[in-house]
């Protein structure tokens, strides 16, 4: 089992993993008939990272283009809002997340950090320790 919103970083390193019409996935798990055929799993690993802030609505955010850009990078919007034409933050929270894929930790978590890096708001920050310690056994 595993309880999660769409909008989780948990989520956002299962679900761009999965090949297939995951839309159909759950459909038939709503159906009473789980259909695991509609996807398959990826044969590569995920790491995201969470950009906060403590700073109130309205730091403009910078940097997303870039960090989107990175290969096997993707940038998830948490709290953020577009105002005057200007990406900004909608409260304080988590506000971005950053996934990284690759063909292991290291490399997704090089990517994911990669990606945070180039991002930038009034108050940021992340967690420098997300996957620093898993083993390649764990993997």
């Amino acid at each position: 089992e595993f309880n999660v919103r769409f909008g989780d970083p948990d989520c956002q390193v299962v679900v761009p993993g999965l090949s297939g019409d995951v839309t159909a996935l759950l459909v038939s798990a709503a159906a009473g008939a789980l259909d695991a055929s509609f996807v398959r799993p990826a044969h590569d690993v995920a790491v995201a990272v969470v950009v906060a802030s403590d700073e109130p609505a309205g730091g403009v955010i910078t940097g997303t283009d870039v960090a989107g850009s990175v290969p096997g990078v993707t940038v998830y919007h948490a709290r953020t809002a577009e105002h005057a034409g200007a990406l900004v933050t909608a409260g304080p929270g988590r506000v971005l997340s950053v996934t990284g894929r690759g063909r292991d930790i290291a490399e997704a978590r090089t990517r994911a950090y990669a990606g945070a890096g180039k991002i930038s708001f009034p108050g940021a920050y992340h967690r420098t320790d997300i996957a620093a310690h898993v083993k390649e056994s764990e993997q």
